[in-house]
């Protein structure tokens, strides 16, 4: 009985997460609802921090973690200029074709290092020319806005169910602290949220929103993952330290990496 009552008990930290929670959110919000150069600003901070943290976790050197991060900073900047002129297919196209080039040299070279680095390009410059395409939305504040609420329900249903409920893992192999149980409650709050966010921010179609709303906490979970399969690879338990009680930046919006590019493609799609 007494392991099974430790793996449901909530960590010492709990209070230092929530706090810190409170004060980001709000924030981020803020930042989110005033727009244009306050919501430029957030991403190319964000870009930086992930660049950095991506770069860290990665064990690049130090003079190729600084180009990297340089590098990613730089073609963000770019692609939200050329944003309009694009869309979201040749953005992502251009993206991709970068990352696969530097993975292609790293092979060639067997420089694993500079595959990783590859891989960074695509998994962070995608998401962030994402993020950038849809508060160009005329209702982009609305949806960035949603796809938060729905982000942070899923992380925190997974969190707290996953906590109080245990069970069977997901995938052990990658996760071992990841249950079904905590699946499934990321599923229900981001569904709920999704319904609640559609309502208060007057977007049409609760129904279909609050159903996408649980299907992208589904893909946010494979974003998750994704990232926990990075840190076993390295050996790290965090991404970084600057959240206190999360870790890094990079462990916080690991689901919405994957969300973004979805949500902005649907947005394409609809227009």
């Amino acid at each position: 009985m007494a392991p099974q009552d430790q793996k449901k008990t909530f960590p010492k930290d709990l209070a230092t997460r929530v706090a810190s929670a409170l004060v980001l959110i709000p924030l981020i919000i803020y930042l989110v609802v005033k727009g244009g150069f306050y919501v430029k600003g957030l991403l190319i901070a964000l870009t930086f921090l992930l660049g950095y943290e991506y770069a860290r976790l990665t064990r690049l050197s130090d003079k190729t973690r600084a180009v990297f991060t340089a590098g990613v900073f730089a073609t963000i900047w770019w692609l939200v200029a050329a944003v309009p002129a694009e869309g979201f297919i040749d953005g992502v196209m251009v993206m991709a074709i970068a990352g696969a080039t530097v993975i292609g040299v790293g092979v060639i070279l067997k420089k694993v290092r500079m595959c990783w680095a590859g891989f960074g390009v695509a998994y962070i410059s995608i998401p962030m020319f994402s993020l950038a395409l849809i508060a160009l939305n005329p209702l982009g504040v609305s949806w960035l806005l949603w796809m938060l609420a729905l982000v942070w329900a899923n992380d925190s249903g997974a969190y707290f169910f996953g906590k109080a409920i245990g069970g069977p893992k997901l995938v052990p192999a990658i996760s071992p602290k990841k249950t079904w149980a905590g699946l499934a409650g990321g599923v229900v709050m981001a569904a709920g949220a999704g319904a609640g966010a559609a309502y208060y921010l007057e977007l049409a179609n609760l129904f279909y929103l609050a159903l996408a709303a649980g299907l992208l906490a589904l893909w946010a979970q494979l974003g998750d993952l994704t990232e926990s399969f990075i840190k076993r690879k390295f050996g790290a338990k965090d991404s970084g330290y600057l959240i206190p009680g999360h870790g890094g930046v990079l462990d916080r919006v690991d689901g919405l990496l994957f969300v973004a590019p979805a949500l902005a493609l649907a947005l394409e799609l609809m227009a």
